[in-house]
């Protein structure tokens, strides 16, 4: 039953999110050069793209037009043709009777009506409809899905809200086991959490907006515990504003809002006639992003700019090329485990997004596989993707889980580079360690697989995206020689109308160290532009950069090892802070790298007299 459920949830993430759905309710280290090496290749690709946009650009356009219906640009779609895809996959879902046994996407609340409560399976497909109306008033209608049947517990619930976003439809908002919504006169969109339970319940009034994020709201009410485990109810206002009521206005309102709802003018699913066979959605394993784009640099940069939050401070990203045509894929790595990599694809004028599971993932290089392999705590897995023509396919979907606490050799296997479990699946069926292996490397060559060799942070991806070169393209760099301490080498840079040297890529470091062994100073150390501003985090300090961070994905490699440190110790057993950054050469690995140092140098290390100096960088 697990490999049943692990097998579900991760369909429900992937094979059934063609588009993307918002996260809950309206309650809103590698070879020396190959760093260089990969992101010259996607500098190569974006300077041909750059280069000759006019041409590309007219070519990508024509291809995006031959896309869209019959290469009818101008012919508008029906509500029918728009939502198409969603109304499939629902239809087959009920069609073939499948069972959800997590409450998770959209599609999970579809199979309710007819598998949780005991209604006939055989009329799935008349126990679920959908509709369209225009909720926001901006002239295009909704998909609205929802209940049918005649479960009191499910009276005109809606399962699922979709609307037009970057002209391909968006989930809004899905009902789940505790999450349920409503249509409601005016419009509204109706909410509840724990309906029926006075403790830690919700329910409120939406009003739908025709932009993110998607609903405002118009009224809430809520009880939690008290102090004293008494039941504490308050209400939200329009404005925001909250305050406590009875339990008594609590009960009015909420039976006012429940007067409010209406059972939304659905179409059975008995009477949908779906317009993709069904195997045309076997294995699909993205969502979309968004249409119409003339060229993968436009359409990278739109979902850069939609989908990056406010803090994208330990976020970095990577330009590979995973399948064989000259257009790079775009990796959005977040920086934390639970938020995982969003790959995106760009094929005729559209963006898909491939969702990894957690952060670690290889690829092959233009082969068109990636393979998405970690876990943690006792449950792993390899996912296999295809890529092509822009859609990512399940190629082959491994998992194994449960350590073998008695295993009489060692708990993790170096030959196969995996933990040592009680139990293997592939694609859902029970197999052995071997045969998972075997499988494993017949699907995916794991000899050829490699990791993202660079990284960039945003102000370089905007830049290169934009004009395919870096923010750093063109500046020019100077070398000092000279006793002083991190302060004053920043200020005797804005004094010659520069800054200390901030090296936000691979090239930019390639071009110093460059520098550095052209002018036989090998044995020299260098301040260079980065210093700690808060408790773990150290910044480059140039104004211009929105993302200043100089630690994490991309950055490592640049870093001595076991660096930054925060601090040091004397001989004498004082503790000094470090809270700056050095660039010196390590003859011993032919290399440069960052270290973190105190402002005075030489006044804490009086050996280093005659060798210090600085790094001025010019734009």
């Amino acid at each position: 039953m697990k490999n049943r459920t692990l097998k579900c949830i991760l369909t429900g993430i992937l094979l059934m999110t063609v588009v993307g759905c918002a996260a809950k309710a309206p309650t809103t280290d590698a070879p020396e050069n190959a760093g260089e090496q990969q992101t010259q290749k996607a500098g190569d690709a974006a300077a041909e793209t750059t280069q000759d946009a006019a041409g590309q650009d007219a070519e990508s356009a024509d291809a995006s037009a031959d896309a869209k219906v019959g290469g009818e640009e101008d012919k508008e779609l029906s509500d029918e043709d728009f939502y198409a895809e969603i109304l499939d996959m629902d239809y087959y879902i009920l069609a073939n009777q499948e069972e959800h046994e997590d409450f998770y996407m959209p599609r999970a609340m579809l199979t309710y009506a007819y598998s949780a409560d005991g209604y006939d399976k055989t009329k799935a497909l008349e126990y679920s409809g959908y509709g369209f109306e225009d909720l926001d008033g901006d002239g295009t209608n909704e998909l609205i899905v929802g209940n049918l049947s005649d479960d009191p517990n499910l009276e005109k619930m809606i399962y699922a809200v979709y609307t037009k976003n970057n002209d391909v439809p968006y989930c809004v908002l899905s009902s789940t086991d505790y999450t349920h919504y409503y249509l409601c006169s005016g419009k509204f969109i109706g909410y509840e959490q724990n309906a029926g339970s006075k403790m830690f319940s919700e329910y409120g009034l939406y009003e739908f907006t025709p932009a993110k994020p998607w609903t405002k709201l118009v009224t809430l009410v809520e009880s939690d515990k008290g102090d004293d485990d008494s039941v504490v109810w308050t209400k939200t206002d329009v404005s925001g504003k909250e305050f406590s009521i009875s339990e008594n206005e609590a009960e009015k309102a909420i039976a006012e809002y429940k007067d409010r709802r209406i059972a939304p003018a659905f179409t059975a699913f008995s009477a949908y006639d779906p317009q993709n066979p069904e195997d045309y959605y076997d294995g699909n394993a993205y969502s979309t992003f968004g249409s119409g784009y003339n060229s993968w640099n436009e359409a990278y940069l739109a979902y850069l700019e939609e989908s990056m939050p406010e803090n994208s401070t330990d976020m970095s990203f990577a330009l590979i090329y995973v399948d064989d045509d000259d257009v790079p894929e775009l990796v959005v790595d977040t920086g934390f485990e639970a938020g995982g990599c969003q790959i995106l694809s760009f094929y005729d004028g559209t963006v898909r997004v491939l969702q990894t599971s957690r952060l670690y993932f290889t690829y092959i290089e233009k082969s068109g596989l990636l393979c998405n392999s970690e876990g943690h705590m006792g449950y792993y897995y390899d996912y296999v993707y295809k890529l092509d023509k822009g859609q990512w396919k399940n190629e082959l979907l491994g998992d194994y889980y449960e350590l073998d606490e008695n295993a009489t050799e060692d708990m993790y296997n170096e030959e196969t580079g995996r933990f040592r479990t009680l139990h293997y699946t592939i694609d859902g069926e029970e197999t052995d360690e071997e045969t998972y292996m075997v499988r494993l490397r017949e699907a995916y060559d794991l000899d050829k697989a490699k990791e993202p060799l660079s990284y960039l942070r945003i102000d370089d991806l905007k830049s290169f995206l934009t004009t395919g070169k870096y923010v750093s393209d063109g500046h020019r760099y100077e070398l000092f020689v000279e006793d002083c301490t991190w302060e004053e080498a920043a200020k005797k840079c804005e004094e010659k109308g520069g800054y200390l040297a901030c090296l936000t890529t691979d090239e930019e470091f390639k071009i110093v160290d460059d520098l550095i062994r052209s002018e036989g100073k090998e044995n020299n150390v260098f301040y260079i532009g980065a210093n700690r501003v808060d408790k773990f985090g150290y910044h480059w300090t140039d104004p211009d950069l929105t993302q200043t961070e100089c630690t994490g994905e991309g950055y490592w490699k640049h870093w001595l090892d076991g660096m930054p440190s925060y601090s040091d110790k004397l001989p004498d057993g004082t503790e000094i802070d470090e809270e700056y950054v050095e660039y010196f050469y390590r003859k011993s690995e032919d290399k440069f790298y960052m270290n973190d140092i105190p402002n005075d140098v030489i006044g804490y290390y009086p050996s280093y007299k005659g060798c210090m100096g600085y790094i001025c960088e010019y734009n």
